[in-house]
């Protein structure tokens, strides 16, 4: 099977459950399969780490991501938007471009049998694939974490509080929505529904 590994960062160093689990998984599935990395990378540290994950991808692809300073104008239009906060297409639209150019680009070329989407934030480009299974690993629930936080924050002022809770009823309904876009999700366990 061909499979292509869609994450917001290369998974190494081995310092965060989201790079262990990926490292990991596919660690064990290369003998048996032919594994793709596209992934961002926003440092020349991570051109220095590629040399640990060579024995596991048949290829790796990095899209350089800028961090776009942010703007009062970004701030406000992104606590006004009512879509999840997470979306690179509005946030860093040449970003979003060359990285889903990238991804069909790959998944055309290599016959890509499954494409694993590792994390929330990397949902929105998978919209519009087609041809081959979708996984979404999401290893937190980011709902089930501000609902968490909305009982923590109690004792903070209430801009704070209600910011927290309109952010929960944003992400809330994004999980919902991009849930029908997969085969198949997996999450870390019952709670995380």
């Amino acid at each position: 099977m061909k499979i292509l590994v869609i994450c917001p960062q290369i998974p190494y160093p081995l310092s965060s459950g989201a790079t262990l689990l990926v490292y990991n998984i596919f660690k064990r599935m290369t003998s048996s399969h032919e594994i793709y990395l596209l992934s961002f990378t926003k440092n020349s540290d991570d051109t220095n780490n590629l040399k640990y994950l060579q024995d596991i991808f048949t290829n790796i692809h990095l899209v350089e991501l800028d961090i776009p300073k942010r703007s009062i104008y970004r701030y406000i239009e992104n606590a006004l938007s009512w879509n999840s906060g997470f979306l690179m297409k509005e946030q860093n639209p040449e970003a979003y471009r060359i990285f889903t150019e990238k991804m069909k680009y790959l998944i055309e070329k290599n016959n890509i049998d499954m494409l694993y989407c590792q994390s929330l934030y990397m949902v929105e480009f998978v919209h519009g694939v087609t041809g081959c299974r979708k996984v979404l690993h999401i290893i937190d629930s980011n709902t089930l974490a501000l609902r968490r936080r909305i009982h923590l924050d109690r004792d903070r002022n209430l801009l704070k509080r209600l910011r927290t809770f309109l952010w929960y009823l944003r992400v809330k309904g994004y999980e919902k929505r991009v849930m029908e876009q997969f085969d198949l999700s997996i999450t870390v366990g019952k709670k995380d529904f």
